[in-house]
């Protein structure tokens, strides 16, 4: 019989034992992405924080407002406190134009964008003129609505559907084997797996990020076998869908994959990790390398991405300036 918390605790494990194994190397995380670790590493052991970690402080820098209610606050959602008015204002507003602006280029419908898996934290948006028109009474009284004529949806759930449209629409080819470079909670990763056939896909993550990312994907694909290589003699097992890997043992990924990525997770690394982990992508014959990074430097261990040292197998594909700001999407194409 399943327990209220045998995820978290599942997540746990594997944290303490990945602490116990940690090793140094080129890999090493900048002090922006070290900057306040203990602090995360006390709240993953608590599995209730570790249970609703997409509405707390352990979704610092892995999610932007609106879904963090006030950037660099992290007010908790659930935390029965009154999110003021103008915050909550404020996040329509801003999804509301990422929407029109995604819509200026994108095809869907807004079902598509339906982010309402448990512990999500978006804004609610009506189906339809004729649902806001039949809402719009109980709304304005304060009166309970009808959550069927509404849908869910979240800033990470837009950024990851524009990603991965990204990949389709620019890499004409199936793509069987992914690896994501700095994962975080799984957002990307889960809307890769429900739009494409995906055989194995690789996270590999600092190991305060990867419990986070254990518990999303294993409530949202119980079907999946995924693995966390967390205890040192574990290898990776040929069956399993999804693997999670703590950078030093990056070198067990063996074979080729079709596509590598990292969004926002390169531009908060030093120079030797980028380096470390473009080596990577060329030792396991990567097809395309896809990336939204930040092409200037916001912190001194920065490396902006023009600046990045691409090994000469890879050719510059598509680059041009993110949809939502100043950022570069690129994707490099492996040639001979």
């Amino acid at each position: 019989m399943k327990t209220k918390y045998e995820i978290e605790h599942e997540a746990i494990k594997h944290f303490d034992s990945m602490c116990k194994s940690l090793t140094s190397g080129d890999w090493d995380p900048s002090y922006v992405e070290e900057k306040d670790y203990h602090i995360r590493a006390s709240l993953i052991r608590s599995e209730e924080y570790l249970k609703s970690f997409m509405t707390n402080w352990l979704s610092a820098g892995r999610l932007n407002f609106p879904d963090s209610p006030n950037k660099g606050v992290f007010m908790d959602w659930t935390s029965g406190k009154t999110i003021p008015f103008k915050i909550k204002l404020k996040g329509y507003i801003v999804l509301i134009k990422q929407i029109i602006r995604l819509r200026k280029l994108k095809s869907f419908r807004l079902e598509d964008l339906s982010d309402s898996q448990d512990g999500s934290y978006g804004f609610y948006f009506p189906k339809s003129l004729l649902d806001l028109a039949i809402s719009l009474p109980n709304i304005l009284l304060g009166r309970s609505i009808n959550p069927s004529r509404f849908i869910q949806i979240t800033e990470s759930k837009l950024r990851v559907f524009y990603y991965e449209s990204e990949i389709r629409e620019n890499i004409n080819e199936g793509i069987n084997t992914v690896l994501e470079i700095g994962g975080g909670y799984g957002g990307l990763a889960s809307q890769i797996l429900e739009n494409n056939d995906v055989s194995k896909y690789y996270i590999v993550d600092l190991h305060d990020a990867l419990p986070l990312a254990y518990c999303y994907l294993k409530k949202k694909y119980p079907h999946y076998k995924i693995q966390c290589l967390s205890d040192p003699d574990i290898e990776i097992k040929d069956d399993a869908n999804i693997i999670l890997i703590p950078p030093w043992r990056a070198d067990e990924i063996a074979g080729e994959v079709d596509i590598s990525i990292s969004t926002m997770s390169m531009q908060h690394q030093t120079e030797s990790s980028v380096t470390f982990y473009l080596k990577k992508f060329d030792n396991l014959k990567s097809k395309f390398i896809f990336q939204v990074e930040r092409d200037s430097k916001r912190d001194p261990s920065d490396i902006a991405i023009s600046d990045y040292p691409f090994p000469d197998s890879y050719k510059k594909f598509v680059w041009k300036k993110y949809l939502f700001d100043d950022h570069i999407l690129a994707i490099h194409k492996r040639e001979g």
